[in-house]
């Protein structure tokens, strides 16, 4: 039973990493879809905002190449962990239907002498 629970808030622990990892793909998208208004100001040299913009284009686009690569392994691990819980539920089932047959077995015999 143990083992169930912890399967359990360990598949809750990776739909909140899921919903994590969303949430930052979107702050960096908007950051990387949005323009800086700070870096409009006529005090700022067009070199240096061609400049800015490209290292930030730059930055975002590798932060969205880790958040994928994040979001594979964490897509990796859920499978993982329903093939743990699918062996778990069928090792569950193959216990009680060998269970079920003691109980039928012993339950015959019974059965028919009372008849």
């Amino acid at each position: 039973m143990e083992h169930t629970r912890n399967l359990h808030t360990l598949k809750a622990h990776l739909l909140h990493y899921e919903s994590l990892l969303h949430d930052f793909q979107l702050s960096v998208s908007f950051i990387d879809l949005t323009p800086n208004p700070a870096m409009e100001s006529d005090t700022i040299e067009k070199d240096t905002r061609k400049t800015s913009k490209e290292i930030m284009k730059l930055e975002c686009k590798n932060l969205l190449g880790e958040i994928k690569r994040l979001q594979n392994r964490r897509r990796m691990m859920s499978d993982r962990l329903k093939n743990v819980m699918d062996l778990a539920l069928a090792n569950v089932n193959i216990r009680e239907s060998a269970s079920m047959r003691q109980v039928s077995g012993f339950l015959k015999p019974n059965y028919c002498a009372k008849h």
